[in-house]
C-alpha cells in the first residue's frame, strides 16, 4: 500500500508473512529501524518512507 502526499515522497507500508493464520505484528521497521513503539507520528508518514511489518500468529 502506498500513500501519496502532493509534493512528497510516498509513505509505502509492506508486509512480510502475511497470511489469513498471520494476523499479528510481531515487528515493525521504518525506513530500516526497528520500532519500539505502537505508534507513527503522521509527521513521519508525511515525509515518506516505508514501513516494513513482519506478521506472525
Amino acid at each position: 500500500m502506498t500513500i501519496k502526499s502532493p509534493g512528497k515522497k510516498p509513505f509505502t507500508i509492506k508486509t512480510t508473512n502475511n497470511s489469513v493464520k498471520n494476523i499479528y505484528v510481531h515487528s515493525a521497521k521504518l525506513n530500516g529501524v526497528l520500532l519500539k513503539g505502537v505508534h507513527i507520528p503522521f509527521s513521519e508518514i508525511h515525509k515518506g518512507g516505508n514501513l516494513l511489518l513482519e506478521m506472525g500468529d
